[in-house]
């Protein structure tokens, strides 16, 4: 998908290329990963392809995304004065 903000940061030049590159890899990305689900689940089967998917994402439930990206942020500010007077 497209943002609509990234595109007014950059020259034109520069986000017409970096579009061409971003849809070439996930025209490749696809390939890839349509061709290993295929192999994948003839060799342990479609449902335990899914669940692993499951273990690879981590548990949102009960999540505040907006307190989690505060915490980021102050700990990369905190992190950044701690280099500033070091």
């Amino acid at each position: 998908s497209s943002s609509t903000l990234e595109p007014t940061l950059f020259p034109t030049r520069f986000r017409a290329t970096a579009h061409g590159i971003s849809a070439a890899c996930g025209k490749v990305g696809a390939i890839i990963s349509a061709l290993a689900f295929n192999t994948l689940s003839k060799k342990i089967g479609t449902p335990a392809i899914l669940w692993s998917f499951t273990l690879l994402l981590p548990e949102v439930k009960g999540r505040d995304p907006d307190l989690i990206l505060a915490q980021e942020m102050q700990e990369a500010r905190d992190a950044q004065e701690r280099r500033h007077y070091s």
